[in-house]
C-alpha cells in the first residue's frame, strides 16, 4: 500500500501540532489558575478540586478497563505502596508547590519549570540508579 503525500504530511506534522496545542493549553490553564489565586483561592483547595475532577473524568475508563478480562500480573502490597508514594510525592511536590510558585511568580515561569520535569526525572533516575 502506497502512502499519499497527505497521509505522510499528517504523520510527520501532527505530533508537533499536538505538542504545540498541549503547551498552549497548559499556558491557558496556568493563566486561569493565576487569576483564581489572585482572587483569593488557595493552592491546596485548587489541587483538591483538580484531582477530584480528574478522578471523575477518568473513572469510567477505569471501570471499563476492570470489566474487560485481561491477564495482568498480581498487584502486590509492595507495588501498591510504590504507587502510593509516587502519588503522594506528585501531589505534594509538583502540584502544591507548583501552584504556590504560580501564586508568587507568573504562569510563564511555571510552564518553563513544568517543561524541565523530564530532565529532572532523568537526573533523579541517574542518581538512584
Amino acid at each position: 500500500m502506497r502512502r499519499t503525500d497527505a497521509w505522510s504530511w499528517m504523520e510527520d506534522v501532527l505530533p508537533f501540532v499536538a505538542m504545540l496545542m498541549l503547551t498552549c493549553l497548559d499556558m491557558v490553564v496556568l493563566t486561569i489558575v493565576k487569576a483564581a489565586m489572585n482572587d483569593g483561592m488557595g493552592s491546596i483547595p485548587y489541587v483538591v478540586y483538580h484531582n477530584a475532577l480528574g478522578t471523575l473524568i477518568l473513572l469510567p475508563f477505569f471501570v471499563v478497563h476492570i470489566i474487560r478480562k485481561v491477564d495482568r500480573p498480581p498487584l502486590t502490597f509492595r507495588i501498591l505502596f510504590r504507587f502510593f508514594i509516587l502519588g503522594l510525592l506528585r501531589v505534594c511536590l509538583y502540584e502544591i508547590l507548583g501552584y504556590v510558585g504560580v501564586f508568587y511568580s507568573s504562569p510563564t515561569m511555571a510552564s518553563v519549570v513544568g517543561n524541565m520535569a523530564p530532565g529532572f526525572t532523568f537526573l533523579i533516575a541517574v542518581f538512584f540508579r
